[in-house]
């Protein structure tokens, strides 16, 4: 029997897929959101709340806080969500970056990062995944580089970019009327550099981050999975 995430539970990136879950009716459907610019391959997920930290409490299966990152190659990668929409709601199942468009996902593993902190990244036993914690229902996509470039180095500074200019571009929120789940949003004093920010299913919790992989075991995207159909 297969073992999670190769289940035939795991729907990311597939369109019109009917589900039964959480005594609702879901149907799945793909959405891109936008090219995510990286410059330096490392890639930051992150509960946005948590980025003035320079760290967030994402990466702790042993309990303990990390900085954290996965490489990925260098340049432009689309980003989508695979929404789950029943009756009055529509919910991200899954985000997903995909790295190399071309080619075939045959089965998933856990991603591991790579630790630009003091801590080195614990060994996984069976099972266990290294994820992002979420307290603020978003999870982001952005480039280390241009977090450190771009975003206020002062607490005060960063705080008024996030209340009064992220979450104004994402109010209301939340909102019974709104029909967006994920937001481009250019950084700091940048032109074009950006962080790509995605509700996180039902709102806050830990979820794990997986790598999808290519009949030669090579990694060709990276999902965060928010738990619908789990």
């Amino acid at each position: 029997m297969s073992e999670y995430p190769n289940t035939a539970g795991w729907l990311a990136m597939q369109d019109g897929q009917q589900v039964n879950a959480h005594k609702r009716v879901w149907i799945t459907s793909v959405v891109e959101v936008e090219k995510l610019e990286l410059p330096s391959g490392k890639l930051v997920i992150y509960d946005p709340s948590s980025l003035d930290s320079r760290y967030s409490y994402q990466f702790y299966p042993n309990g303990s806080k990390d900085d954290s990152y996965y490489f990925v190659p260098i340049g432009q990668h689309r980003i989508f969500v695979t929404l789950a929409t029943s009756e009055n709601d529509s919910r991200n199942a899954y985000s997903t970056m995909i790295l190399r468009p071309d080619e075939t996902e045959v089965k998933r593993v856990a991603a591991i990062p790579v630790t630009i902190g003091k801590m080195p990244v614990a060994p996984l036993k069976a099972g266990n995944f290294y994820g992002v914690g979420v307290d603020a229902g978003m999870i982001c996509f952005v480039d280390e580089i241009n977090l450190l470039k771009f975003m206020p180095q002062n607490h005060d500074q960063w705080f008024d970019v996030y209340h009064d200019v992220w979450l104004e571009t994402i109010s209301p929120y939340p909102a019974p009327t709104k029909s967006k789940t994920f937001w481009n949003l250019v950084l700091p004093n940048a032109k074009t550099e950006n962080m790509i920010v995605t509700e996180s299913g039902f709102g806050d919790g830990w979820y794990p981050i997986i790598w999808g992989l290519n009949s030669k075991d090579e990694v060709i995207a990276i999902h965060v999975d928010f738990g619908i159909f789990r």
